[in-house]
């Protein structure tokens, strides 16, 4: 048995040892909120039934495979392009495919591209399909800061089973601020314009 005297001491050293990992633990930064974002295209420049397709349109889901389809939001140093990187703490509200198919299929509503407009998920027969592929949706750090989408969007004919349009859209916009925020108005403002230039080449067929 332990001297009366040296047992003291060691329930000291005890006490002082957990009061101090106590302390420690209080002093631990705080970790960040998750925040959760999407994407939102702004209004069509001129909206008409004038060059409408007369029949219905169906948006397909675009392919995405890897980060692009993944909720956290995905960055590049421009020092390092071929480096991709996620944020921990800021994440799409929704797989990216889901919201950019929901927003264009809204886009084409308001922009009066067809006389009807919906999603693969109602499972209607339709006259027309929107096909697509994601390739890109990052936002670019450091040097020329921007954000970046890539899309491959195809409008094929059903009725003759045939492909009568195809191309890929690159959107850029410069966020005005450092920001995550500004990040997403800048994405917002990117596919605007890859809507508008897909419109305004379907338009009328």
């Amino acid at each position: 048995m332990p001297p009366r005297g040296k047992s003291v001491t060691i329930r000291l050293l005890a006490s002082a040892v957990v009061v101090a990992l106590a302390a420690s633990a209080c002093s631990q930064p705080e970790v960040p909120p998750d925040r959760f974002y999407r994407i939102e295209v702004a209004e069509p420049a001129t909206a008409s039934q004038k060059n409408a397709i007369a029949a219905t349109l169906v948006v397909e889901r675009p392919d995405a495979a890897g980060l692009a389809d993944g909720r956290p939001i995905v960055y590049i140093d421009s020092a390092r392009p071929n480096e991709m990187l996620e944020y921990n703490y800021h994440f799409w509200a929704e797989p990216p495919s889901i919201m950019l198919r929901d927003q264009l299929v809204d886009y084409l509503r308001r922009a009066g591209v067809a006389n009807t407009v919906v999603t693969e998920d109602l499972r209607v027969s339709a006259d027309y399909s929107v096909t697509g592929k994601l390739k890109r949706l990052e936002r670019v750090v450091g040097d020329a800061p921007r954000v970046i989408i890539e899309i491959e969007l195809g409008l094929r004919d059903n009725r003759q089973s045939r492909l009568v349009h195809l191309s890929t859209y690159r959107g850029e916009a410069i966020p005005a601020d450092n920001s995550v925020s500004a990040a997403i108005d800048a994405f917002n403002a990117a596919f605007t314009d890859v809507c508008a230039l897909f419109v305004s080449e379907v338009s009328g067929r």
